[in-house]
C-alpha cells in the first residue's frame, strides 16, 4: 500500500523539530501496521519548511510540477517527494 503524507504545524510550534518527529512516526506505523512500502509527499517548492522536513526523513525528490496556481503567494511550482519504506 502508498501512503500519501500531508502535514502542517501550527505557528506556535514551528521549528521545533514537531513535524519531523510526528511524520516519522506515522510512517513506521504505516510500513509496521498497515504494510505500507512506499510514501509519497507532494507540496510546494517555494516552501522551505516542509522541503527541509521531507528531505530528513529521507524522502527523495522525483518530480518538480510546473507553475500551476500563482494566487496563494508563491510561485506555484510543487514538488513531488517519495520515500521506500523498507
Amino acid at each position: 500500500a502508498t501512503l500519501y503524507v500531508a502535514y502542517s504545524v501550527f505557528l506556535p510550534f514551528r521549528r521545533q523539530g514537531v513535524a519531523r518527529e510526528a511524520i516519522g512516526e506515522v510512517l513506521q506505523h504505516a510500513r509496521g501496521v498497515h504494510g505500507s512500502r512506499l510514501a509519497i509527499a507532494e507540496m510546494a517548492a517555494a516552501n522551505t519548511a516542509s522541503v527541509n522536513v521531507a528531505e530528513a526523513l529521507g524522502f527523495e525528490r522525483v518530480a518538480e510540477r510546473p507553475k500551476t496556481d500563482s494566487g496563494h503567494g508563491y510561485d506555484g511550482r510543487e514538488y513531488v517527494y517519495r520515500l521506500v519504506l523498507a
